[in-house]
């Protein structure tokens, strides 16, 4: 009986690590991750896997911690890609409009749609100004399709551990689109 309470037990006890490991959470309100550019983001709260964060004066959110609200990335989808592991990955279409706007106002506008694929595609040790780092490299596959034309690479090094990415690079593979590459000088968490 002992062995038998002590084996459920430990169950329980696997069980609820393997969801914790399941589980998302942005970095706790007042992280503030500093970029080598100069630049800063406050993290501010957390809604289902969006990540609240402040620059300056801007608010915006991010889908686990990384990925513009801009995509579309609704929680079922994100949920996917959880626990994160390299081999996750998720593909979806979202649609986007396009407009020119002339001093006279819209002069033209036009539907096209963007093809996302996020990809958990390895571990990797990073080394940055804020410190080092076991993070997973999460990449974003961007395409245009139809009318527009165009294709680009976001990269994410992601350290779970902290909810957040310490070091992003964008880079346009077809199109136009500014390339960079932005990294974390310091990450102080609150007290």
């Amino acid at each position: 009986m002992i062995r038998t309470c002590f084996a459920v037990l430990a169950l329980m006890a696997l069980s609820a690590a393997s969801y914790a490991d399941d589980t998302f959470h942005c970095p706790k309100p007042g992280t503030v991750v500093t970029y080598g550019t100069g630049g800063s983001i406050s993290f501010t709260g957390q809604t289902g896997l969006i990540c609240d964060i402040r620059s300056g004066a801007k608010a915006y959110r991010r889908v686990l911690g990384m990925v513009s609200s801009d995509f579309e990335l609704d929680d079922a989808r994100a949920q996917q890609l959880l626990p994160l592991k390299v081999g996750n990955e998720i593909e979806y279409t979202m649609k986007m409009g396009s407009s020119h706007v002339t001093g006279e106002g819209t002069d033209s506008f036009s539907m096209f749609y963007m093809r996302i694929n996020l990809k958990v595609v390895r571990q990797e040790k990073l080394v940055t100004a804020a410190g080092t780092f076991d993070t997973l490299v999460i990449e974003q596959h961007t395409s245009a399709l139809g009318h527009m034309q165009g294709a680009w690479l976001y990269t994410f090094w992601f350290v779970p551990e902290l909810g957040l990415s310490v070091k992003e690079s964008y880079e346009t593979r077809a199109g136009s689109g500014p390339a960079r590459v932005l990294e974390a000088s310091s990450v102080r968490l609150p007290s």
